[in-house]
């Protein structure tokens, strides 16, 4: 009997690992949880895990593009730490890292990022990611006009572009290694930036449109993707040559460049922006907070916008 009951307990662990280490969309961070959290499962059935414990609470957090890892600002010193999940939890502090930076974003693969710290006006470059990071540069945009928007680097880590200026007049502007700031063109807003191969996607929801900028690295051409759009605050691309777009009216646009198609469809939810999950084009749209957070799925077959139920809280972090 009891060696039966043992049978027993051990199968029922083996499925509960398997729950945990089976398919994943990637990670969220969970501002009312102070940690990162897995979203178990696949689009359409998919859950929110327990939270990761690296051994202290988190303020802020992003993911890297490929979910693999993030960096957050931990809690009690407001330091910068790389964080990595999966069969082991580690982190190590970024070393030279300012603290508590206003801005964190990652290039396109994850390699490279830029930290913007808006106390001493500095863009930091971090390069070598995940596991050689490293501060290659200290970027003065204390002298661009304006507050900064948003920031964009590549994976390099060699070019960076800064969207800064007052309402209505924001600025885009190239910065390359050791060099002074160039002005590229001018926009009534910008609410996301993206590198996106040679070139990059701007969303101006002030227009109501979505700008290419080709060959940021030379010429650094603007050219309009799609107007009418009401207020785009996320724009995002696939290797397919999509691009999607989230307007904060909850409007989903997907144009597709070489068919030169356009679909839409609604998300039912109010965006906070398109935020990259695992597969060729899985992205999340809304924040946790209580209620669903809601996907746009477009990785196989029709496009759809599909609901991750909120996680009661489970009391402990796993």
């Amino acid at each position: 009997m009891r060696q039966r009951l043992l049978l027993v307990m051990l199968t029922l662990a083996g499925v509960a690992i398997a729950q945990v280490s089976g398919p994943s969309m990637g990670l969220i961070f969970d501002p009312s949880q102070s940690a990162l959290r897995p979203i178990l499962g696949m689009p359409g059935a998919a859950t929110l895990g327990g939270p990761v414990n690296p051994g202290f609470a988190i303020s802020s957090a992003v993911v890297a593009p490929r979910q693999d890892y993030a960096l957050a600002v931990r809690a009690n010193d407001s330091s910068v730490v790389l964080v990595r999940t999966g069969a082991e939890v580690t982190s190590a502090a970024i070393a030279g890292a300012r603290p508590a930076p206003a801005l964190m974003v990652f290039s396109p693969a994850g390699t490279a990022a830029a930290l913007y710290d808006s106390a001493s006006g500095l863009a930091q470059i971090l390069t070598g990611l995940p596991d050689l990071p490293a501060i290659q540069a200290d970027m003065d945009v204390s002298v661009l006009a304006g507050p900064v928007a948003a920031v964009a680097v590549d994976d390099a880590g060699g070019t960076v572009l800064v969207a800064a200026g007052p309402t209505d007049a924001v600025s885009l502007y190239r910065i390359v290694r050791d060099s002074a700031p160039e002005f590229l063109a001018s926009f009534r807003s910008v609410a996301a930036l993206r590198i996106d191969g040679r070139d990059a996607l701007l969303a101006d929801p002030a227009a109501g449109a979505v700008y290419r900028v080709r060959d940021v690295r030379r010429a650094a051409a603007v050219e309009v993707i799609a107007s009418g759009l009401g207020a785009p605050i996320g724009v995002e691309s696939d290797s397919a040559g999509r691009i999607f777009v989230a307007d904060q009216g909850g409007t989903l646009t997907i144009l597709d460049r070489s068919q030169g198609a356009v679909a839409k469809l609604s998300c039912g939810c109010s965006p906070a922006g398109l935020f990259r999950l695992s597969g060729t084009a899985t992205f999340r749209l809304t924040e946790p907070s209580g209620a669903p957070i809601w996907v746009l799925d477009a990785s196989a077959g029709e496009p759809q916008a599909v609901a991750i139920p909120p996680a009661a809280d489970e009391g402990g972090k796993q």
